[in-house]
């Protein structure tokens, strides 16, 4: 996986995930993308949006450390620090509920331009384990 973009396994994922979202017209060029993360499932998601155009918003627990969140930040994310007591983290609060609710604030305002905000639940999206099952599972 030290050959993926930003280094990590989720970057495959990450990238046919926001891919796939393309081709099915669910997002487009200028778009923005929320998401939750720990940490390396940010990096990836926010190399390959970038690279497809779109705006990504990560939330992630506090202690992935200020270090991390300027590496996600550096491939073009914006960076909310959650609480990261909070457990299960889709309490209010969690990074998990943050990144719902800025998506559904957010896509408010992007309909006004006519664009759109969706929030990419890596945990229960069928396309993060497709993509696995597709790349790293045939590895």
């Amino acid at each position: 996986e030290y050959m993926n973009p930003t280094c990590s396994v989720k970057d495959r994922p990450a990238f046919l995930m926001l891919q796939t979202m393309i081709d099915s017209g669910e997002l487009n060029n200028g778009d923005t993308v929320v998401t939750a993360s720990g940490g390396n499932f940010a990096q990836g998601i926010a190399a390959a949006a970038t690279a497809l155009g779109l705006k990504v918003i990560v939330t992630a627990p506090a202690d992935i450390g200020e270090q991390r969140a300027r590496i996600i930040r550096a491939y073009g994310a914006e960076v909310h620090l959650c609480d990261g007591s909070v457990s299960p983290p889709t309490l209010p609060g969690g990074y998990q509920a943050v990144a719902r609710e800025l998506a559904e604030k957010r896509n408010a305002e992007e309909q006004q331009h006519g664009r759109k905000c969706l929030y990419l639940d890596q945990f229960s999206d069928h396309r993060n384990s497709k993509s696995h099952m597709d790349t790293t599972g045939v590895e």
